[in-house]
């Protein structure tokens, strides 16, 4: 996290395909129908996504969706679906989040802070939004996060700034 704070890590701007990249990142995280957790299903959100292109580092970027697509699956009920929206200048990721609040939104940039420490692992230490955060800023991407009290449904958004 120092390093994407500190401006010291190398910035690899290539073109890249937005959908294969969340393609695969989909494939990790809940694309299986078969699978009891939530599926996940990649959207078009307007019609200039058509053949999105983006000029970014395609590793970070993959780190910064991967860490939103497994938090989604994490969270979401099972048997649930999780909407990828892919638009022109970046993703939108929607889960059912029935045990969400708006203090749950509040914090969940807080380093170390986890919605439901009883699922504390030895792989989730509640920093992964964190270095989504950190990583956004050093692509002068944007990440927000939105919750909808009458739907129950959390949206995070990655944009890029085209």
């Amino acid at each position: 996290m120092h390093a994407a704070d500190s401006g010291t890590t190398e910035i690899r701007a290539v073109p890249v395909d937005p959908l294969s990249l969340l393609e695969k990142c989909a494939q990790r995280h809940g694309a299986d129908p078969a699978a009891d957790g939530p599926r996940v299903v990649i959207e078009f959100g307007d019609a200039e996504t058509a053949k999105p292109a983006w000029r970014t580092d395609p590793d970070i970027v993959e780190a910064i969706l991967r860490n939103l697509l497994q938090n989604a699956t994490t969270y979401a009920p099972p048997g649930s679906r999780v909407a990828v929206s892919l638009r022109g200048d970046g993703v939108e990721i929607a889960n059912d989040a029935p045990d969400f609040d708006s203090t749950t939104l509040e914090r969940l940039r807080e380093p170390f802070w986890q919605a439901d420490p009883s699922r504390t692992e030895a792989d989730r230490f509640g920093l992964g939004l964190t270095l989504c955060e950190a990583y956004a800023r050093l692509l002068g991407a944007r990440l927000d996060f939105r919750f909808d009290e009458t739907t129950r449904r959390f949206t995070a958004a990655f944009r890029l700034a085209l």
